[in-house]
Parts: structure tokens; sequence; C-alpha cells
């Protein structure tokens, strides 16, 4: 932003990519420029933004309130589906049947954060769900979104397209999508579409190749994540990140921490009645 000024001055524009984002309920029918994201989770954190706008505790009480709930039952907030991708480099279309936890689409690039050109698809199955510590860490600022999703997701894919379907026989109508940090319950088919060089930015003509280090920290990469980086490593120029060691007041706590389970299962029934 510090730059905002200098860049109008010189006239400095670049072609920015866009993806567009349509549904077969009508409901949507928009672009994303930033990220869009399918799943239960996803949308209850964003959703709570304009829930608890004026329930005690605020709005953050409400976003931590259901990442604690979604990331400790993910069994109840996954969404059996078909999720059919068209690959960019041989234009080939694979497709993935499996009971889904998180789908996440942006043109941020998976190893560095870095946005670009290309659109990228990453998603998290429930069974390659890396847990609810991991989870967390992923969330506390800085958040891991910055570091790219090539470090928590055990599937990334540079696409053209991809569609996500919900498994009718388990009566699932709607869909839980997050726009660009906007909750929507679409239909029960998602289609998303990289459109190339569909805007003008304002921003320097070439686009960023790295992250400033204060926006990065990588605690742990769970083992399907590390995984999908041992088949996919990086094009030359990208380095991969390496995880923080953690100091050892950082598990000074562990024992009270391992209980936060336990104790929120116990009172689960009462935080679903606040919800």
């Amino acid at each position: 932003a510090q730059d905002l000024p200098s860049l109008i001055k010189d006239k400095s524009f670049r072609p920015s990519p866009l993806m567009k984002v349509y549904d077969n309920a009508g409901v949507l029918d928009s672009s994303s420029f930033e990220a869009f994201h399918i799943g239960k989770m996803a949308y209850n954190v964003c959703e709570a933004v304009k829930l608890w706008r004026f329930r005690p505790g605020g709005v953050m009480a409400g976003i931590f309130l259901n990442l604690i709930v979604d990331n400790l039952l993910p069994s109840f907030f996954s969404i059996k589906g078909r999720l059919e991708i068209v690959r960019t480099n041989d234009k080939k279309l694979i497709t993935f049947q499996d009971n889904f936890f998180w789908i996440v689409c942006s043109h941020r690039n998976p190893y560095n954060g870095c946005v670009g050109e290309q659109m990228w698809v990453s998603f998290m199955t429930l069974a390659s769900f890396p847990g609810f510590g991991t989870m967390m860490e992923f969330f506390k600022p800085p958040m891991g979104h910055y570091a790219g999703l090539g470090y928590i997701f055990e599937e990334t894919i540079a696409c053209d397209s991809f569609v996500f379907s919900a498994d009718t026989s388990t009566n699932v109508d709607r869909l839980g999508c997050v726009l660009d940090g906007d909750a929507y319950v679409a239909g029960n088919r998602v289609t998303v579409v990289n459109q190339a060089k569909a805007m003008q930015v304002v921003a320097s003509q070439k686009f960023p190749v790295n992250i400033p280090k204060k926006y990065i920290e990588i605690t742990s990469i769970p083992p399907a994540a590390k995984r999908w980086l041992d088949r996919n490593p990086p094009t030359s120029g990208i380095s991969l990140y390496k995880p923080v060691a953690q100091p050892d007041s950082a598990t000074e706590y562990s024992p009270i921490v391992k209980m936060i389970p336990l104790l929120l299962k116990i009172l689960l029934p009462l935080i679903l009645l606040v919800r």
C-alpha cells in the first residue's frame, strides 16, 4: 500500500487474472480476485462475521468458536462429492471422488504464496485431515495462507477449470462457499474457470516473487502435504520454506493444550446451542 501513490503517478498497470464462479442454482454468478473456498468450515467461519457482530464476544469470538468446533470434529463438517479438474499442463480431465473437508482455489503459488497468472486448486480430504493442533497452528497469525497452500493441503493442482459436485445420495442440495471472504449458500454443483488477464490493477508490472518474511511462519508440514511436496518439487528459482523450530516455552503448557479437545467435546452441546 505504501507504494500505491508512486505506482499511480507512474501509471503502472498490470493485467491480472480472475476466477469465474457459478453454480447450478443461480445463486453464484460472479468473479473472484483472491480466493474461492468450498466447505462447511470455511463457510461457518466467514458467516460468523455476520452472525456474531452483535453477540457477546463479537466477530472474533464467532470466528474462533467455529474454527475450534469445526476442526475438532472434522467428520461432521466434511462433504462427500466429486471434484473434476482440467489440468493446465496437459488439458487432461482428472477426477477425485472423496469426502472433502476443504477445497480452495486461488492464483497464489502453493510454494511461496505469491500471486501469479496460474490458477491452482487445493483440497484436503477427511482421510488426510492433519489434526486439530496442526489446523489451529495454520490459522494462528500469521496465517499459513501467506506461505502457500502446498504446506498444509494434501493435493494442489495447476488447473484451467474445475467442477465440484456434492454426492446427491447424501441429500446435500446446497454447498457452503466463500467468495473473497463473503459466505454464500450455493447449489450442489459449483464451477470455477480461470480468466486470464481479466482486469487491470495498479501494481508493479511484474508479479511478486516473494512474500515478506514477517508474514511467513510454518511450524510443521503434515504427512499428506509432505508427500505432495516430495512428488512435486518447485520449479527452478523457487525455494521451499522450512518449518520454524518451536522454542521449549512453546510446549510449556502442552498438558493443558492437550486437554482442550476433551473439554470441548464435553461442552459441545452448549457450544452448538450458542451458535
